[in-house]
């Protein structure tokens, strides 16, 4: 049997522990890097979500125009859970010009736009989350022109 110096024993050794230092940091800035999330399944809900607002102020519902946002909010928490249920992960507002109404869904930190749709169109008006560039949480549609863009088109 042949015997290995004890140089070359810790040479051995220091160059395995460096080879998987480096790999396992390898790996670890690969997971904390930023990702993107389909988030593509969520679209159907805050479609659902913005008409159901629109139906309720156009069509005389509980839900009124000179709500806050968190009044109605808390309205379709308590009588609509399953319609908040996809959104429990983010932040949720609302903002409502006259009888036209937009929803907007951030992330959970409330940092970044995901998404905004105005009740008054049947698809989704800004899928902010496709965007390359992270988007600031605030309002960027013009509801006034968007639903009367709508309206035109019909």
């Amino acid at each position: 049997m042949r015997r290995i110096s004890a140089s070359a024993f810790y040479l051995t050794f220091a160059l395995t522990f460096l080879a998987l230092v480096i790999s396992g940091c390898q790996t670890m800035a690969l997971s904390v890097g930023p990702k993107k999330v389909d988030l593509s399944g969520l679209e159907p809900h805050v479609a659902r979500m913005s008409a159901f607002i629109d139906g309720q102020i156009r069509g005389g519902g509980a839900i009124k125009a000179d709500w806050p946002a968190r009044r109605t909010l808390e309205y379709i928490r308590e009588a609509k859970p399953d319609l908040m249920a996809p959104f429990l992960e983010y932040a949720m507002t609302v903002a409502m010009r006259g009888k036209n109404s937009s929803v907007l869904i951030c992330s959970a930190d409330g940092k970044h736009a995901l998404f905004e749709d105005a009740g008054c169109s049947a698809r989704i008006d800004a899928p902010m989350w496709r965007s390359p560039q992270a988007q600031p949480c605030r309002f960027v549609l013009d509801l006034a022109v968007t639903c009367s863009i709508r309206k035109r088109r019909r």
